[in-house]
């Protein structure tokens, strides 16, 4: 990096002046002796001898090199500002100490209004007479404890990584942090970075003072690359006088960087302790010269969308992995309609590149191989601007973003890619017109496009492997993808069942994740005409039920509840439909992503339950066979037309005015004095007998679970014989759902009616072929997805899907469900919603559990409070 430490004669002349001042003598520093005498002072007294020891050694440098070292070549200062505070936006850390920490001479801009930039302060005691300090203008950072022991080892540790975290976030000019600790005399040397942290073996100031002294000299004299500035982000203050950055980029084939300034943040991390992480934000930006924050273009038709983040090395570019799977869409596409489709699933980039900057991710260590990935700053720049999902406050945008989510999703299932981690973040909403186009615009189809990015983690399903990690954004996450493992086949399934003993990545994971990005934008807002019909006693406490019910089921990690609701768990299913019918009204389509989630749970069951493992068969005590996945025909495109359709009846409820739905967050706290009776009371309690109610779901006068249960399934389960299994099962529960009484009640399990066809539907034929493609359809092998074009008929369309098999042998359908419950309430003469009076118990422990066989006592367990 081009520093260069003084020599053994440089540095001797150093010691020699320090220890004529008697700052230095033979065993070391004299403000801090190795053996300190009994506590006469506070720490911050001790601490602050060390503000004097680095200005001792500086100007002992100066005096006596002043060829080497002058005032005029410091570019920075040190302060010693014990527990000095730094705050976080997010997270489980709300601040962090720091003790010290060395200040750039020449500071950076500031700006009066709040820009693109942060401009965080460090709050300290001092600040009343030494002035504030700002995160951007600090070079490396301190932190010291006055006890040597574990404890204030493990705090330095923490604290230290925290404050790198801080000034990472805030100050984007970063590619490397320094730092130290020190517990009294025992110090480490640190260096963090987006990708790693690295620390030195522990070292004595005292018995190392010519070290330490390399040290101060360094972080005084050193220029800012050295300290690890990046010098392709700038910091400058706009024509209104707000903190903005400047970013140098490369497009595509060219050699020179351009530059291009912020206008506003279009998505952004929040600022947390964590340290190692991808760190994306993206921003609005247009070209501009390099340093100078007034020569930003006024043409809006110059505006492009430029992202800055930090990629995992081993993981493919934007680029490439972007045009690896539009290559195999356009291959695919069987008309022009569905290319020009294809195009448009994409945002077009103008430039990807790695940002370069001198470090070195080879270990300087022979024969050793560094045991992490290191990661390495990205940027992207967009030819569009768009709007991430998150940001979408309109229910009628935001699922008709879903619709075009479920059909981007249907091509990567016909092109056999995975995309790895479906979120908000990950899905762009276009607006297609110059003028800036409303939510409420009659056609959404010819205002909006979908756009999905973010590939790192996107591979080609064949491609998969065991040792693949856990990918995706937590909230959104699949509930296998989470635990590790498959969950929905049966109990009675035979142990040589292909998904009881192989996990990968797959299609109905990344389907699944649009789901919960429904789910999570329905409990998080509740509908301004509930809001006006309901008296607020009413509403405040439904409000704080669906507020606490959203906590259980979006954490980090996942939950019980989470992976129960998944499972088609009747408790868990029922509250959420409560929950839906208080937040948007009974008559409301939200209601129908309940069925969403059952129907979801029956698509795993189906594929988890169609495939044997032939070595597994040929020798069931094998001990070790190899990695194998669901073979990609076994998944069919009945569940994504199924949610493509809902999604579409939902967007089509509302009008997309402002108002018509109110986020949570944005109403009064509501902090009930007693939540464990407000629980019992919001709770939905399935029937005392539910063991009775379950078994009757699942059996009709044919015979019983238990009966069922009872069954021999052995181990020579052939392929054929399952598969035969699988038919007849079909066919029963086909037979079942026919017997329902009510044929307006339309069954999961029953052909789909399409309530509105004069928007596009997506159809599924199931066939053993591929279907000879009409005008404007989809052909998939093993199944054919039909996208209407709108000069096709606008007669009813019906989805027929094929029977999945249930855990207990018995297909479970909405009617079903619901002919279950009206006999339960016959027979009990109960109201079908209980108040809570049951008290649950602890989920099982067997983690393949089958939903249907759950009974009472497998019940979730109440919320903590409980």
């Amino acid at each position: 990096m081009g520093w260069r430490p003084p020599g053994l004669l440089e540095t001797g002349i150093i010691e020699s002046r320090l220890m004529m001042q008697g700052v230095l003598n033979e065993d070391g520093w004299t403000a801090f002796p190795s053996s300190p005498p009994r506590r006469t002072r506070s720490s911050q007294e001790i601490w602050a001898e060390m503000e004097d020891l680095v200005h001792a050694v500086v100007s002992a440098a100066e005096d006596r090199l002043p060829n080497r070292f002058s005032r005029e070549a410091r570019t920075t200062d040190f302060e010693c500002r014990y527990s000095a505070e730094a705050y976080f936006d997010a997270g489980e850390a709300d601040s962090v100490n720091i003790d010290g920490f060395t200040v750039l001479r020449e500071t950076g801009p500031r700006g009066t209004k709040p820009g693109c930039a942060s401009d965080k302060r460090v709050h300290g005691g001092h600040d009343h007479h030494r002035g504030p300090i700002y995160a951007a203008d600090i070079g490396i950072t301190v932190c010291w404890d006055a006890h040597r022991d574990e404890q204030a080892r493990l705090q330095n540790f923490y604290s230290i990584m925290a404050v790198a975290s801080y000034i990472f976030y805030n100050d984007r000019r970063r590619a490397y942090h320094l730092s130290i600790t020190l517990e009294y005399t025992r110090a480490r040397l640190w260096f963090h970075c987006r990708s790693h942290s690295v620390y030195s073996a522990s070292f004595d100031i005292n018995e190392s003072y010519t070290e330490f002294i390399h040290f101060i000299l360094f972080v005084i004299y050193a220029n800012r690359q050295q300290m690890g500035f990046d010098p392709s982000v700038t910091r400058v203050v706009d024509a209104e006088d707000r903190l903005q950055y400047q970013f140098d980029i490369c497009h595509t084939g060219e050699e020179i960087a351009r530059t291009y300034q912020t206008i506003s943040v279009l998505h952004e991390v929040a600022a947390t302790a964590d340290l190692h992480v991808r760190a994306m934000a993206v921003y609005l930006v247009r070209p501009a010269t390099k340093g100078d924050g007034l020569s930003i273009a006024e043409d809006s038709a110059l505006d492009r969308a430029l992202r800055d983040f930090f990629q995992l090395m081993d993981q493919p570019d934007e680029q490439e992995a972007r045009n690896h799977i539009l290559g195999k869409m356009r291959g695919n596409a069987i008309n022009e309609t569905e290319l020009r489709d294809c195009e448009n699933f994409f945002v077009t980039v103008l430039a990807d590149c790695e940002v370069p900057f001198d470090l070195c991710y080879v270990s300087p260590h022979r024969g050793k191989i560094l045991d992490f990935v290191p990661r390495q700053r990205r940027r992207t720049l967009y030819g569009e601007v768009c709007e991430d999902m998150y940001d979408i406050q309109s229910a009628r945008l935001f699922f008709f973003a879903l619709t075009e989510c479920c059909k981007i999703l249907m091509f990567f299932l016909r092109v056999s890619s995975i995309h790895g981690d479906i979120s908000p973040g990950n899905f762009l909403v276009h607006a297609l017109r110059l003028l800036r186009a409303l939510a409420t615009d009659p056609d959404l189809w010819q205002s909006y496009s979908v756009k999905i990015t973010d590939f790192e983690y996107s591979t080609d399903y064949d491609k998969l492997t065991a040792e693949r990690g856990r990918t995706g954004t937590d909230y959104y996450m699949a509930v296998e993808v989470q635990a590790g493992c498959h969950l929905f086949y049966g109990e009675w399934t035979p142990p040589t069942l292909l998904a009881r003993n192989h996990f990968s990545y797959n299609f109905y994971h990344d389907l699944e994740s649009v789901l919960w990005m429904a789910l999570h934008f329905a409990l998080g807002h509740v509908s301004a005409d509930v809001m006006r019909a309901t008296e607020w006693e009413t509403l405040s406490q439904w409000l704080w039920w669906q507020a606490e019910f959203m906590k259980l089921i979006f954490v980090r990690n996942g939950s019980e509840f989470r992976e129960a609701l998944m499972l088609g768990n009747m408790r868990e299913c029922d509250r959420l439909q409560l929950v839906l019918e208080r937040a948007y009204g009974t008559t409301s389509p939200m209601v129908r992503l309940v069925e969403l989630i059952i129907a979801m749970g029956e698509a795993h069951r189906a594929v988890q339950s169609s495939q044997l493992d032939p070595d597994l068969v040929a020798d069931p005590s094998a001990p070790e066979v190899p990695f194998k996945q669901l073979d990609k025909e076994n998944f069919h495109g009945e569940i994504y037309c199924q949610m493509y359709n809902a999604f579409i009846d939902i967007s089509e409820c509302f009008t997309g005015e402002d108002g018509e739905v109110v986020p949570l967050g944005g109403l009064p706290a509501i902090s009930p004095e007693d939540p464990q009776r407000l629980w019992d009371e919001l709770d939905v309690v399935v029937p005392s007998e539910d063991e009775e109610l379950l078994y009757e779901l699942s059996s009709d006068d044919e015979g019983s679970d238990a009966e069922v249960a009872g069954e021999e399934i052995t181990e020579e389960f052939s392929n054929e014989e399952l598969h035969v299994f699988i038919a007849q099962e079909a066919a029963a529960a086909q037979r079942d759902a026919e017997e329902a009484p009510d044929e307006s009640d339309v069954s999961l399990q029953t052909p789909i009616g399409v309530k509105n066809p004069a928007v596009p539907q997506l159809i599924v034929h199931e066939t053993e072929k591929v279907l000879e493609p009409q005008e404007g359809s989809t052909a998939i092998t093993g199944h054919v997805a039909h996208i209407p074009t709108s000069e096709e008929s606008k007669e009813d369309i019906q989805i027929t899907p094929v029977q999945p098999v249930m855990d207990n042998r018995r297909s479970r359908s909405a009617n079903g469900v619901e002919r279950a419950n009206q006999r339960a309430r016959e027979k009990e003469n109960k109201p079908q919603v209980l108040l809570g009076k049951t008290q649950p118990t602890t989920i099982s422990g067997q983690r393949n559990t089958s939903v249907k066989a759950r009974t009472k006592k497998d019940s979730l367990t109440r919320p903590p409070w409980r």
